[in-house]
């Protein structure tokens, strides 16, 4: 019975699924573990990495997450994913300039993106910046594609807010908060 919990390490599949339902067990650092048991017999698969930098933003663990999307791009600096995702955790849990500068390094590339999702993040690293006026570019194109996000709402909302468009701020904080995500705060 053990055995049929305890996938073959190897296999990266079985890695991710046993850590989800873990996951879905309300039980995080078991999805953590499996992680762990996956990357040390394949210690260059990306997909086990990324979910455990996933499972550390869950736990509110941001830099360990950071460091494990850093060591990523280290090795291959075109994961989109692992870009985007770095970028918007050094906005929203870092404030040196360097590190800031470092997200906006990171996202530069998705300025001319048409996800929405990679918008808001550069957008949002321009804000964290000071530079209020280049983020309402990218936050205003982010929010045309995907009106349904709360937290593009309130980034574009903030955005708003530091240019003095306090109409325009309420408009988009109100949106923010009247989302049919319930989960953010």
């Amino acid at each position: 019975p053990a055995q049929a919990t305890t996938p073959n390490p190897t296999r990266a599949p079985a890695s991710r699924e046993l850590a989800t339902v873990h996951l879905q067990l309300e039980d995080p650092d078991g999805a953590l573990q499996v992680c762990d048991r996956g990357i040390k017999a394949m210690p260059d698969n990306v997909d086990l990495k990324l979910l455990k930098a996933s499972i550390y933003e869950r736990k509110n663990s941001y830099a360990d997450a950071i460091a494990i999307y850093e060591e990523l791009l280290a090795k291959d600096d075109s994961m989109v994913l692992a870009a985007n995702n770095l970028a918007a955790l050094i906005a929203d849990h870092e404030r040196e300039p360097a590190r800031l500068q470092r997200a906006l390094e990171v996202v530069r590339r998705f300025e001319t993106s048409d996800n929405p999702l990679f918008l808001d993040t550069v957008g949002w690293v321009y804000y964290r910046l000071g530079n209020f006026d280049q983020a309402l570019v990218f936050l205003e194109r982010a929010a045309r594609g995907a009106s349904q996000v709360p937290q593009i709402h309130y980034h574009l909302g903030m955005a708003y807010f530091s240019t003095d468009q306090h109409d325009l701020a309420k408009r988009e904080l109100q949106a923010a908060v009247d989302g049919k995500d319930k989960s953010f705060v």
